[in-house]
């Protein structure tokens, strides 16, 4: 069952930063998120954000939210690894 996805006006700012062969990489990959959400295994971040899951895609964090309920994956955040864990 595929997911849809919502982006997060910060996810948003990011693809504006970036060229297009690595946005079309990131969506790729978001892309393929979505369709199997149910069957991988996601990697749940700590302590207050236990909540939240990343997806690493080369040097690039995805930091993503679930709603089971609604069939909705949330895309919070997208960054380079060395500023994402910054925030």
């Amino acid at each position: 069952m595929t997911y849809s996805i919502e982006f997060s006006p910060d996810s948003e700012k990011f693809f504006s930063k970036i060229d297009k062969t690595l946005r079309l990489k990131i969506l790729r990959k978001i892309e393929w998120l979505s369709k199997n959400c149910e069957s991988i295994n996601h990697q749940p971040l700590q302590y207050q954000f236990k909540d939240y899951f990343k997806l690493k895609l080369g040097k690039i964090r995805i930091i993503y939210r679930i709603f089971v309920d609604e069939k909705i994956i949330f895309i919070v955040y997208i960054d380079f690894r060395d500023k994402i864990y910054k925030i």
